[in-house]
């Protein structure tokens, strides 16, 4: 998120056109938060193209349990959002696979849902493996 929310100079390669000079100058870029909704959905771009195929990327990606989404907000208040659920695509490319997802329940335990099978989860390393593809926080009411 860092990377993404950073102030951004737009220099020689891509300057940005004035209205009021009818030029191109050099700029700063930073995307804001001005509204944040009760459940936020981060998606991850999991497939690649490797020439005419899609790849599934199965890097690492660390995601916190809970985040605080001041920094990222214009007006630099606390909007702290608890994880609900983590939804898993297992399998190598996007023709292909299985999706399964962890919940959060309304009493703090992570359940495991595969189809038809719900189960009581312990281990959290296997919510946060390379298969995570979409992630929904929920907002901690104050």
């Amino acid at each position: 998120l860092d990377q993404f929310f950073a102030n951004e100079t737009l220099t020689i390669d891509n300057h940005y056109f004035c209205n009021q000079c009818k030029k191109k100058v050099e700029a700063n870029k930073q995307f804001v938060l001005t509204r944040l909704s009760p459940v936020i959905i981060f998606q991850f771009k999991r497939f690649k193209q490797q020439g005419t195929l899609l790849q599934k990327n199965t890097d690492d990606i660390d995601f916190p349990f809970s985040i605080n989404l001041k920094k990222y907000t214009e007006n630099k208040e606390d909007k702290i959002y608890e994880l609900r659920s983590v939804i898993h695509h297992e399998g190598n490319s996007p023709q292909h696979g299985h999706y399964t997802t962890y919940i959060k329940s309304i009493d703090d335990k992570w359940l495991y849902c595969n189809d038809e099978n719900v189960t009581i989860e312990t281990n959290l390393d296997l919510i946060k493996d390379d298969d995570a593809y979409i992630l929904i926080y929920e907002e901690i009411k104050k």
